[in-house]
């Protein structure tokens, strides 16, 4: 597969009658903040409640996406979903359900022992098979822009689009994950629904290794964690799964987040933050030559 043209080959949704549905918003007199986030996305985070805005495109793939991943959620009982509350994707804004006690990923492994940590490892693998096996969904299909395409790349799957440590939850009181965020990752340039499984496998690798500057919530043992994830993955994936595949993929999005005009602040980060993420792509080459 030549990776550095996929994101333009890969399915995407145009908005739909359903996803523009207008419903009124709740009241914002409980917005206790409001992020800004890399490709002008906003989160305003509430008591309860998280609206996010975005391009009304983006806001209505999104629906979508999380109507698909609740449904798999529901009937797989691996994952759970964030409920949306209120929605008017036509005006680019989406509330969503607040889970307040669950932490990310990355915060959960950097606390926990290194044997619960490849358990929860393996079930997250475990959820992103379940998600990559579910192909059609009833409101997805609608779209004209799926089901003929689909058609010529059957090894393609429902995607999350960005499957990384931050966007993965794990909630210790109910013992129980949760993923949020079913946009794509802004240097993916589009909101994705369908494309080839292994982009999630490579985001969530490379945000295993992934370090910035004085982040205190840094995962021990990264090599060990993306070897339980992969492992699992490829006992729960059936024939889906091709090494070759994924270590062109990490490669390709490394490339990818490294490039590209951004601003000098973001560029000294991202320099900062370069000698980590390869470790990924040496990890993986080393994991595939062992298989």
């Amino acid at each position: 597969m030549n990776w550095p043209t996929v994101t333009h080959d890969l399915v995407h949704c145009e908005p739909t009658s359903q996803s523009s549905r207008a419903v009124s918003p709740m009241s914002a007199s409980g917005t206790n903040l409001i992020l800004s986030r890399v490709g002008g996305s906003r989160l305003e985070l509430r008591d309860h409640t998280v609206v996010k805005h975005d391009s009304s495109a983006n806001a209505a793939i999104e629906f979508l996406k999380t109507l698909q991943a609740r449904a798999i959620a529901d009937r797989t009982g691996l994952f759970r979903v964030p409920a949306i509350i209120a929605h008017d994707t036509a005006a680019g804004w989406i509330e969503f359900e607040r889970i307040s006690d669950a932490t990310s990923l990355q915060r959960t492994l950097a606390t926990i022992d290194k044997r619960k940590a490849a358990v929860i490892m393996r079930r997250v693998a475990r959820a992103l098979a379940a998600i990559h096996r579910s192909q059609t969904d009833p409101y997805i299909a609608r779209s004209p822009a799926n089901d003929n395409t689909l058609a010529d790349h059957p090894a393609w799957n429902f995607v999350h689009g960005d499957f990384c440590v931050t966007n993965v939850l794990y909630s210790t009181a109910h013992d129980e994950l949760v993923l949020i965020d079913w946009s794509s990752a802004p240097w993916l340039e589009k909101t994705y629904v369908y494309g080839p499984p292994h982009i999630d496998l490579a985001v969530m690798v490379i945000s295993l290794f992934l370090r910035r500057p004085f982040e205190a919530d840094r995962i021990p043992a990264p090599a060990v964690m993306m070897r339980e994830f992969l492992r699992s993955y490829c006992n729960d994936a059936e024939s889906k799964f091709d090494p070759n595949e994924l270590r062109q993929c990490v490669s390709w999005l490394l490339s990818r987040i490294f490039s590209g005009s951004r601003s000098t602040e973001n560029r000294v980060r991202l320099i900062a933050c370069y000698p980590s993420a390869w470790s990924a792509q040496r990890a993986v080459d080393k994991f595939v030559t062992e298989l």
